[in-house]
């Protein structure tokens, strides 16, 4: 009986020590890493200079956490270390913004999961308010970010027809395009008009041209690690549509470009 009495009692302290470990696994899993570009694409999304992600994805995703009970971390990269991480290694349980056609070679046998994307984002070619109009024949060079890849202008740059020119940040490949050194730079036309206007004092300085190659890109958050929290942030971004009006409207994020 003594014998059975102590099998028992370890029995018990074996559950209850199996219990608490489970319990400090969930609790440890209220806590996440979101890698996020470090990059200067306000209103959307953008890193400040002292590493703060800020912007209408920031918001979304926090309204997200605090529902849910979690804490988010999020970790500015440059674009292209980003994703040398993200594929790479198991330090980040997320990525934000992403898509399944960015760097889908090296996507190849792993496994992810995206959400209902925070942004559709409609990209194309910023140009001189004097050039809009003219034929994609007599646009020479194209501005874009390293770790970008312009979609639409692929098959000119393939055939050579065009020639790309790549920075670490838009705002310089605006000013090159306001001083002619570049003929269009490949962006996001909220972005593109909040940084002529707030950061080179020159709104209007260039305009989008419809009629040089453009196309959506959704911006998505996406997991490796954690697919059941995409599926929770699927169903709060349908329960949530008049908060995202709200933070489109704080941002004076065009409807055309959302969902």
């Amino acid at each position: 009986m003594v014998a059975v009495k102590s099998f028992c009692l370890r029995m018990a302290l074996v559950l209850m020590c199996a219990g608490a470990a489970l319990a400090c696994h969930a609790e440890e899993r209220k806590s996440f890493v979101i890698g996020v570009e470090n990059l200067q694409y306000f209103p959307l999304h953008s890193t400040t200079s002292t590493g703060e992600f800020s912007g209408y994805a920031r918001d979304v995703l926090d309204a997200f956490a605090q529902e849910q009970g979690y804490s988010f971390k999020y970790l500015p990269l440059p674009i292209n270390r980003l994703f040398t991480v993200y594929l790479g290694e198991t330090t980040l349980d997320f990525k934000y913004p992403d898509n399944p056609n960015w760097q889908a070679g090296r996507r190849k046998g792993m496994a992810f999961t995206y959400s209902t994307p925070i942004v559709a984002s409609e990209e194309g070619a910023m140009v001189l308010p004097q050039h809009k109009g003219r034929p994609l024949k007599r646009a020479r060079t194209l501005g874009t970010v390293l770790g970008f890849t312009p979609w639409p202008f692929m098959p000119a740059i393939e055939s050579k027809a065009i020639s790309v020119t790549t920075s670490s940040a838009f705002d310089g490949l605006l000013r090159h395009a306001l001083a002619g050194h570049i003929d269009a730079v490949y962006v996001n036309v909220d972005v593109a008009n909040y940084l002529l206007a707030e950061e080179l004092k020159a709104p209007g300085g260039l305009v989008f041209d419809p009629g040089l190659p453009h196309g959506p890109s959704d911006f998505s958050l996406s997991t490796r690690l954690h697919p059941q929290v995409i599926a929770q942030f699927n169903l709060f971004l349908q329960r949530q549509r008049p908060l995202l009006q709200q933070l489109r409207a704080k941002y004076k994020i065009a409807d055309s470009t959302l969902n």
